[in-house]
């Protein structure tokens, strides 16, 4: 029954946090849809990036939480090889996978009838809105853990509410940035 309070003690504070912040990402959202008639089928991205942003950040926040715990990452030092090679696959898997959402999302367009932004101008924002969401959701993420464990608290029950709601509000807020420049430039 100990292990269930320090479970509850340490993480409902962190899921009410993340309630709050879901609903800021959802405010994102709803501002995002504002610009559906200007940039059509720019809807489809925020979903599949919110939900790609949330995969591909808890993978990375496992495999370092992990690390810690094995003692393979020290929480005094950012200097690590397993850190840095861990960063190094999420820099290749982001470019990857941006790639292949913004083709998707063109083709997904013109087969639900959409305009397409065309497939470079797709990939462009999945790739900067993805650029500048994990650069500050790694910090925020490693900057969690690190400040986690030197509190004596279990990073695994703090940094996945945290990353999911910072990957939601941080990957839409970057998205509806991206998308803003973008009208700009259109005009």
């Amino acid at each position: 029954m100990e292990l269930a309070k320090k479970i509850l003690r340490e993480s409902l504070p962190i899921l009410i946090i993340a309630a709050f912040g879901a609903i800021i990402a959802g405010i994102i959202v709803k501002d995002i849809s504002i610009y559906m008639n200007i940039l059509p089928g720019i809807l489809i991205l925020a979903p599949a990036i919110m939900s790609m942003t949330g995969s591909i950040l808890g993978m990375f926040n496992s495999r370092i939480t992990s690390a810690v715990h094995d003692g393979e990452v020290r929480v005094d030092s950012f200097k690590n090889p397993i850190l840095k090679e861990n960063i190094i696959a999420l820099i290749v898997i982001i470019l990857i996978i941006s790639i292949v959402l913004g083709i998707l999302a063109h083709f997904f367009c013109i087969w639900l009838g959409y305009q397409s932004l065309g497939i470079l101008t797709f990939v462009m924002v999945v790739l900067l809105t993805n650029a500048l969401s994990y650069f500050f959701m790694v910090l925020i993420s490693l900057l969690v853990i690190f400040l986690s464990i030197k509190k004596k608290k279990d990073p695994d029950d703090i940094i996945f509410p945290i990353a999911t709601v910072a990957t939601d509000i941080g990957s839409m807020f970057f998205l509806l940035l991206i998308i803003k420049v973008i009208v700009v430039l259109l005009k």
